[in-house]
């Protein structure tokens, strides 16, 4: 009787193991890396981004770039998007200044000559909405409420996010529960 019921909860215990794992994995769409609320990292755009931030080849992850790198990446771009989806939110525009300043930031840069126009987009929106978010108020606290509130999805071959330390590779035994 012993055995029988050793068996029982191995089986029981695989099955809730399967359906926990089942669970985290609702976030699979073929091409994005990462997800705030709406807004979407995608493969291309993460390339793009390794390489005007220097790929590190000594681990590579996909695109070539360590995954320390390519998580750091992945970190800002959550952020960038967590900041630009608060101004939405809160209503508040990117001004034509914040804009001017973050063209001249981006021409300034004789690194980013090379860049494609959807990195270069992407960069000049992120610097306009960072020099915009900047201006509030409380920035860190609007930063703080805005996470709170930001609903985020990381491909686990990259890692979790965790809102304290940025995005972190999984075995670290912080993981959240499933």
């Amino acid at each position: 009787m012993d055995s029988l019921a050793h068996v029982i909860r191995t089986v029981l215990a695989s099955l809730v193991a399967a359906a926990a794992f089942t669970g985290c994995a609702t976030f699979t769409d073929a091409d994005a890396i990462a997800r705030v609320d709406d807004a979407e990292l995608s493969q291309d755009l993460l390339d793009d981004l390794t390489t005007i931030f220097g790929p590190d080849a000594q681990s590579p992850v996909g695109t070539g770039t360590s995954a320390d790198a390519a998580r750091n990446l992945i970190t800002q771009w959550l952020q960038v998007s967590i900041v630009d989806g608060h101004l939405d939110e809160i209503g508040v525009d990117i001004s034509d200044e914040a804009r001017a300043e973050a063209l001249a930031t981006i021409d300034g840069d004789p690194s980013l000559d090379q860049v494609s126009e959807g990195a270069r987009a992407y960069l000049l929106d992120a610097q306009a909405a960072i020099v915009t978010f900047n201006q509030l108020p409380d920035p860190q606290a609007s930063f703080e409420s805005a996470l709170a509130d930001a609903d985020i999805h990381v491909d686990a071959r990259y890692g979790f996010f965790d809102p304290q330390f940025g995005l972190l590779p999984l075995g670290l035994g912080l993981e959240p529960g499933f």
